[in-house]
C-alpha cells in the first residue's frame, strides 16, 4: 500500500473496507476516500497526494479517536 500514503497509515479494518466503481476499473475505498485504477494499481503508480493533503487527513483520524 505504499503507493497511497494515507492507505499506508490505515487500519486493517479500514483497507478492508473496499469495492469496485467504475464498471470493474477502479477500487474506492470508504473509510479512506481513497480511489485507484485497476491498472494503476497493477503498475505500482503511486499516489499524486500532498503532503499536506496527507497531513489533513492523519489530522482528521486522530480527531476521531
Amino acid at each position: 500500500m505504499a503507493w497511497s500514503p494515507p492507505d499506508e497509515c490505515a487500519s486493517v479494518e479500514e483497507r478492508n473496507n473496499w469495492r469496485f466503481i467504475a464498471r470493474g476499473e477502479g477500487i474506492h475505498w470508504n473509510r479512506l476516500d481513497e480511489d485507484i485504477s485497476i491498472k494503476n494499481l497493477i503498475i505500482g503508480q503511486p499516489s499524486g497526494e500532498s503532503q499536506k493533503s496527507l497531513q489533513g487527513w492523519l489530522n482528521a483520524k486522530s480527531a476521531k479517536v
